[in-house]
């Protein structure tokens, strides 16, 4: 109440000083949001040459939850990039 009836003004349903008639309220847990980050690229290439691969795994630091944003990748999800895409040495190969 933050102001008393007064001069036969209709009075209030709760008392002074009464907080919330003892309901609970903000009972919902908060969203949170999903946090994630790709790890760092692998530093060995999968070819030594013809095009290999590099790899790196998103990992998910903090899942969603209570209706937060999900993540735009799943946890181990991959990408590749490709590596060593020069051509193959081919060794001669014959006889005289």
């Amino acid at each position: 109440v933050s102001v008393e009836a007064a001069h036969g003004g209709r009075g209030c349903a709760h008392n002074t000083g009464d907080a919330n008639d003892g309901r609970s309220c903000n009972t919902e847990e908060c969203p949170v949001d999903c946090e994630g980050e790709w790890s760092e690229w692998s530093a060995q290439c999968s070819e030594s040459c013809g095009t290999g691969h590099h790899t790196h795994t998103w990992v998910i630091s903090t899942p969603s939850a209570y209706g937060g944003v999900e993540c735009e990748f799943e946890s181990g999800d991959t990408q590749d990039r490709d590596c060593n895409t020069h051509e193959c040495p081919i060794d001669c190969d014959g006889d005289w």
